[in-house]
């Protein structure tokens, strides 16, 4: 794949929209650099993380801006999007043009959700591109989080069963320092009880604010 070459790009902005960090960075607040832009992967601890819903791109709370650019042999990215993916908190001072990074000690915080489906009998309002990925993954063992422009969309689905005993539900949404984590419970037959014998697929999805903290997802035990 091509490089493609960015050749107005104003460093000044850098610090202020994306927070982008390397060894050496010291240009004067209005100059311009060359940079080349190369998509590259982000892996933690052995597993790809996505800085947002569009490729290569970091949401940085107003704009999409690029989530790595090379010049002069170091490539930068953005710092908050690294740090506080390691549990780290991000200040910025931009009247005395000060980054700021701490341990981040926020306690849980417990987020309101709205659960799209199953619905309580309204047709629920998402866009063809959530319903269509819903579709795509609901009848499967599946957990899984997609970005939209009104919050991010949070499935779980169980795969085929044999009987009307088995289900799934969201009971909670936490955001801790470093993620958001989605706390699931599973409803599975109750022993010499019976059930409709029919195929199911249970499934739910919810919606949840935008955040550009990792979704995780934890199976509460009864």
């Amino acid at each position: 794949m091509k490089k493609r070459i960015v050749t107005t790009f104003a460093a000044g902005i850098l610090a202020g929209i994306g927070l982008m960090s390397a060894a050496g960075f010291s240009y004067a607040a209005l100059t311009k650099i060359d940079v080349s832009v190369k998509p590259i992967s982000f892996m933690m601890d052995g597993k790809e993380v996505q800085p947002s819903d569009r490729e290569q791109q970091y949401f940085n709370g107003k704009n999409y801006v690029p989530a790595s650019f090379i010049h002069q042999n170091t490539t930068y990215v953005p710092l908050r999007f690294i740090s506080e993916k390691l549990g780290y908190q991000v200040g910025y001072d931009a009247k005395n043009g000060i980054i700021s990074l701490g341990e981040q000690n926020m306690t849980e915080k417990e987020w309101t959700f709205d659960v799209i489906y199953p619905s309580d009998g309204a047709q629920p309002v998402i866009s063809p591109r959530i319903q269509q990925w819903f579709d795509d993954h609901k009848n499967q063992e599946f957990t899984g989080s997609i970005w939209d422009e009104d919050g991010i969309y949070a499935a779980v689905a169980r795969g085929q069963k044999p009987n009307g005993g088995y289900g799934v539900e969201v009971v909670g949404v936490t955001e801790r320092a470093n993620k958001v984590v989605v706390k699931v419970k599973y409803k599975d037959p109750e022993p010499g009880k019976m059930y409709t014998q029919v195929i199911t697929h249970p499934s739910t999805l919810i919606k949840v604010p935008r955040t550009d903290k990792e979704i995780r997802f934890e199976i509460v035990k009864e």
